[in-house]
């Protein structure tokens, strides 16, 4: 009798091992897609973006860069869907060249009906930082009063590979007038919006071009792979502004605006989309 309950006891135990050795498995596969720079120079800023699935409406995550000093850095995401304060990315700075490994971890992700899309997974990539550190000159001669006018922050060159494609972004994103995290910005893009690249740099940036002119995005949000359609549920409900709002011909922010709802006014759905387009 004993030995039969120590048998019984010896399975359960290794059951319940499997199940634990399976659940971690299960959690550190994520369905989030993580977009890093290949490189960049070593003082710059850099991007961290979650690729989310075009289901998801919230989404939260830690993000940590190693440097290859051993040194880290740590910043949170909290995404919310049209929010422009909760964005999938967090921005870190380059301070020591080498490889740096950038891990997002404890992804949490939900729909619009706060069901569970993933909870608990990890990604990981790399970003090759380019430069060396500062030279120790705490021995050297004070030379401050000849060096006012250097140029140390001034841009390396940068060489740009000619292209002419449309790409889409994968999150929102700045418009910018340079290259540079530091130079203006021109405007926003919206997740899924439509642009032409003209060139990719060496430094993580593309040359696009925006409202007939010449502009910069990191290239980290645009990919070559066209936005799935979102699914529509069909309904029949009779609806009330809760704001002023725009009417556009297509489920997209960016599309043409076809008309306008006062607040209070009355319409009828007749879809929900899971970006929560109606």
């Amino acid at each position: 009798m004993k030995k039969l309950v120590s048998q019984i006891v010896l399975i359960v135990m290794i059951v319940m091992g499997v199940n634990l050795f399976l659940v971690h498995e299960v959690k550190a596969e994520s369905v989030a897609g993580l977009n890093c720079p290949p490189s960049v120079n070593v003082g710059s800023n850099f991007t961290v973006a979650l690729i989310l699935p075009s289901n998801a409406y919230s989404a939260e995550s830690s993000v940590t860069v190693k440097y290859s000093d051993g040194t880290t850095d740590t910043k949170k995401i909290v995404y919310m869907n049209g929010m422009n304060d909760f964005p999938n990315s967090v921005t870190f700075n380059a301070k020591v060249a080498g490889n740096a490994t950038v891990t997002a971890s404890n992804i949490i992700i939900s729909d619009s009906a706060s069901n569970a899309i993933e909870n608990g997974g990890s990604k990981t990539g790399n970003v090759n930082i380019i430069g060396a550190a500062p030279a120790d000159t705490s021995s050297q001669p004070n030379t401050s009063s000849t060096t006012s006018n250097d140029n140390s922050s001034t841009p390396a060159t940068v060489t740009f590979k000619d292209a002419s494609e449309t790409v889409y972004t994968t999150g929102k994103c700045n418009v910018r007038e340079s290259y540079s995290t530091n130079s203006n910005i021109l405007g926003k893009l919206n997740s899924g919006a439509s642009i032409k690249r003209t060139g990719i740099a060496d430094n993580g940036w593309s040359r696009v071009e925006y409202n007939g002119k010449t502009a910069y995005i990191s290239s980290q949000f645009l990919t070559k792979e066209k936005p799935a359609d979102p699914t529509f549920k069909q309904t029949n409900d009779t609806m009330y502004a809760t704001q002023n709002c725009n009417l556009r011909k297509s489920w997209s922010t960016d599309s043409e605006k076809v008309g306008y709802l006062e607040k209070g006014q009355e319409v009828t759905r007749i879809g929900v989309a899971d970006n929560r387009m109606v």
